[in-house]
């Protein structure tokens, strides 16, 4: 260390050897001063109240006197009893305060007692009445004059005594406090001032150590466990940013070596001097080498008359608004032919760096060629329309493949609708022939039948559709039927959108009236089979006879309203000696989703 650093040194460390005597004197005289003026203070009021209470006691004399002693003295002067006036004004001059008594009465004769030269702060005047057969004599005026003297000579002596007392008491807490702080405080300041003046980023390694008081940590301590937190800290971040620079450095070196790799072209074009300072890959860009680069005068206009193509001359005018500073950056892709006569393509950027006096003083140019990608980009435009010609090529052969087959659709919905047309055609040729049979009969024997026609175009017309539980609605026809052996196996319900009256209808057809009288047993069962249902009449009867009348009808309405089937089967019992039975089972299915 040289002797100037050592003097410096010394004059960074002396005050801190002084800092405790300062903060004491600092402290003390804070301390004496407030103490001194809240003294004042109160000194001050409680002189101020010793004051008033002793005007108050010397009213309360006044008081006294004229309470005691008027009357007596107006008997004395009355009396003209000398003697005992004297004593009385020598009473009333005992009061506290009271200098000189003497009364002056009204034929102007005077008597008094006390010092007429001592003065007097205050004068009170009593008028002396005599009372006498209810008159009342003016007798003189009793006059006492008060001196403050004595009251303010107890002041005195209490203020110097509460002065004196509180400085003494005053300074011994001072100094007691002065003690504790430089023991508590002071110390440890200094202690961490000198910590404070070696303190340094590269003597990071000493913490700062302050004895406890009495084995307890105080705000000091807190400050200290602070202070060496954010030294370590800053002992991590010195770490970080060391590790943080040779990473910068390693980065930079990577860079470089990417640089050269990617065959980067860097440039700054320094305007004053009219020269480049570029890389080997700039140079080899333009077709040159970087010592042939180096020597060509006017580098810049060199570098805008190679710009070529379409946009060459708006290409240029930017780039010239940029040597008059008007921009401060440029980046487009340039046409240029090289100094080999090969044209290239390459992404440029102009950025000025550092201006002087307005105007630009250096820029910044990167370089990359780009020729290979814009070949292939080309490259890969032809083949993107190859690709769309032949995709809209197949897109009208699709299309006309869609109109064919649309074509093929249309005639398919038109021969389906025909063979539609034609079935509906057959069901109702079925219905017609089945009419003019039904007509034919009309004519010869069966009058009435015609009445169940009537009835079916009516249900069918009016077509009251709506939601039925069809086993309720099966259990109510049962009960309509008049035979004794009748039994029923139904679901506990079945619920679909049908005509109620419809089923009624069948079921009318296929158990009709005319055969009441040969029924003997009626049974009737009905259930689901997955999109279908089914409702089964089996009815015994005592004579064979052929299916009912309307068995063709109900037959149709299966078929084709229900859209279902309706099938007939006799089964014959085996005789016995007394009847032979026949029994009908009629098995009508109906589709669940018809409707």
């Amino acid at each position: 260390m040289t002797a100037q650093q050592s003097e410096d040194h010394e004059q960074q460390h002396r005050p801190n050897a002084q800092v405790g005597s300062r903060i004491g004197r600092r402290l003390l005289s804070y301390i004496l001063a407030f103490s001194f003026l809240v003294t004042l203070a109160t000194t001050a009021f409680i002189l101020f109240s010793d004051y008033k209470r002793g005007l108050s006691s010397y009213d309360q004399n006044i008081h006294q006197i004229r309470s005691s002693y008027l009357d007596s003295i107006s008997y004395s002067l009355w009396n003209f009893d000398i003697p005992q006036l004297e004593a009385q004004l020598t009473g009333i001059l005992n009061f506290p305060g009271v200098a000189y008594v003497f009364i002056e009465s009204s034929d102007g004769t005077l008597f008094s007692a006390g010092d007429v030269m001592q003065g007097a702060d205050i004068r009170h005047d009593i008028q002396v009445f005599f009372q006498s057969n209810e008159r009342e004599f003016n007798l003189g005026t009793l006059h006492i004059d008060i001196d403050y003297t004595t009251l303010f000579s107890e002041l005195k002596s209490k203020a110097i005594n509460i002065l004196v007392t509180q400085f003494i008491k005053t300074f011994s807490v001072s100094i007691f406090i002065l003690f504790i702080v430089n023991r508590l405080l002071t110390r440890r300041l200094q202690r961490m001032s000198e910590w404070a003046g070696q303190f340094s980023l590269h003597q990071l390694e000493h913490p700062l150590d302050l004895s406890l008081i009495r084995g307890k940590a105080d705000e000091l301590n807190d400050v200290a466990d602070a202070i060496n937190q954010m030294r370590l800290k800053l002992q991590q971040d010195v770490i970080r940013e060391q590790a943080a620079t040779q990473e910068l450095k390693n980065t930079k070196e990577k860079l470089a070596v990417a640089i050269d790799n990617a065959a980067l072209g860097l440039c700054e074009y320094n305007t004053e001097q009219d020269q480049f300072d570029a890389n080997s890959h700039f140079a080899t860009h333009l077709g040159l080498t970087r010592l042939e680069l180096e020597q060509i005068p006017h580098p810049m206009e060199m570098l805008l008359s190679l710009i070529n193509g379409p946009d060459a001359t708006e290409q240029q005018e930017r780039l010239h608004q940029l040597l008059y500073g008007r921009i401060p950056r440029v980046f487009d892709t340039y046409q240029i032919f090289n100094k080999r006569d090969e044209l290239c393509y390459v992404d440029m950027t102009f950025q000025i760096t550092d201006y002087q006096e307005n105007r630009p003083a250096n820029i910044l140019i990167c370089m990359v060629n780009k020729t290979q990608q814009h070949i292939a980009s080309q490259q890969a435009e032809e083949l993107t329309i190859n690709l769309e010609n032949k995709v809209a090529k197949r897109t009208e052969e699709l299309y006309d493949e869609q109109m064919r087959a649309k074509l093929s659709m249309q005639r398919l919905s038109q021969q389906l609708e025909r063979c539609r047309t034609q079935l509906s055609n057959q069901r109702h040729n079925s219905l017609n022939r089945l009419l003019l049979q039904e007509l034919t009969l009309h004519q010869q024997q069966h009058p009435t039948r015609l009445d169940i026609f009537q009835r079916y175009l009516h249900i069918i017309i009016d077509d009251h559709t709506q939601t039925m539980d069809l086993s309720l609605h099966l259990q109510r026809w049962l009960t309509t039927i008049p035979v004794k052996e009748k039994s029923a196996d139904l679901p506990l319900s079945l619920v679909l959108e049908e005509n109620a009256e419809l089923f009624s209808f069948v079921l009318e057809l296929l158990v009709p009236e005319e055969n009441w009288p040969q029924l003997q047993q009626l049974m009737i069962k009905a259930g689901t089979d997955g999109r279908s249902g089914f409702i089964q009449v089996k009815q015994t009867l005592s004579n064979h006879r052929q299916e009912p009348y309307g068995f063709t009808l109900a037959q149709h309405i299966a078929e084709n309203r229900l859209m279902g089937d309706l099938k007939c089967q006799w089964q014959q019992e085996t005789p016995t000696a007394e009847k032979t039975t026949h029994t009908l089972i009629m098995d009508l299915q109906f589709s669940l989703s018809s409707r």
